[in-house]
């Protein structure tokens, strides 16, 4: 199985915060200002050389001024037309 950060999904979110840190006129080294950490952690994550855990994508939410449930419907949107997808709960024992 490949590493989830270089799946369709986890492109679409690397690709996502690059596009709303653009859209609101935020350089890196802005953004990366704002979240007290060098530069290359937002390239880093932008090009898909370091993973995000989901707080940091929520601090970054917050940086940006998008409410994190906002940015997760905009994943989903995204993600939506991805072959094979399934839901959390789909497995068997899996949660509901």
């Amino acid at each position: 199985m490949a590493k989830s950060n270089f799946s369709k999904e986890y492109k679409a979110l690397r690709e996502l915060l690059r596009q709303e840190r653009i859209e609101r006129g935020m350089t890196q080294t802005e953004l990366s200002s704002a979240l007290g950490m060098p530069q290359s952690f937002v390239s880093k994550y932008e090009m898909g050389e370091r993973r995000l855990d989901f707080v940091e994508v929520d601090r970054i939410c917050a940086e940006l001024g998008i409410p994190l449930a906002s940015f997760v419907g905009l994943y989903q949107e995204a993600t939506s037309q991805t072959a094979g997808r399934k839901s959390v709960g789909s497995k068997k024992g899996g949660r509901k």
